[in-house]
């Protein structure tokens, strides 16, 4: 995802297993624990869930209970896909506040 010729939304995907990461050291294939560990979550908090949003404040290096509007640039926004059989990352969103909110009121 693009906006003013800068790249402010991508996804990580089965591709990418091995080769990329976030910023925050995700990858896809990682266990879902140590993504809730990252984010200061017990495993409890999100149990059974498929997909995890995380709202991170780079600035405050803390997650966020809802997504600021208008928007701050040290925010950015996780979606997180689990596979819950094999408790593993199967696909990252992610992208920045403003992205966010509007794909929100898309």
């Amino acid at each position: 995802m693009y906006r003013t010729e800068l790249v402010v939304g991508i996804i990580l995907s089965a591709s990418s297993e091995g080769s990329y990461q976030t910023q925050r050291g995700l990858t896809i294939g990682m266990q879902d624990i140590e993504v809730k560990g990252m984010f200061n979550q017990s495993p409890e908090q999100t149990a059974g869930s498929s997909t995890v949003n995380y709202i991170y404040d780079s600035e405050l290096n803390d997650v966020l209970e809802n997504i600021p509007n208008p928007p701050r640039e040290t925010v950015f926004v996780y979606n997180i896909e689990i596979d819950n059989a094999a408790g593993k990352i199967r696909n990252i969103r992610l992208s920045d506040n403003q992205a966010s909110i509007s794909a929100f009121q898309r």
